[in-house]
């Protein structure tokens, strides 16, 4: 019995929780999504020079 107790205790927890971001959003409004590439460098598949290098500088190798 005390399963089924844990269990509905938090399935109630994550549906508040749900309520509770809804809420929330209807206040604030949702977020806005920001695009960090360019809509034409994501369309031709070819990241820009800049996000090469730095991925470079990130993995520590130099891209050709």
């Amino acid at each position: 019995m005390a399963d089924v107790i844990f269990l509905f205790v938090v399935v109630a927890f994550f549906g508040l929780m749900v309520l509770l971001v809804k809420a929330c959003d209807h206040i604030i409004g949702p977020d806005d999504t920001v695009d960090s590439a360019p809509a034409a460098a994501t369309a031709s598949g070819d990241a820009p020079s800049e996000l090469v290098g730095a991925q470079a500088d990130e993995a520590g190798s130099e891209l050709p």
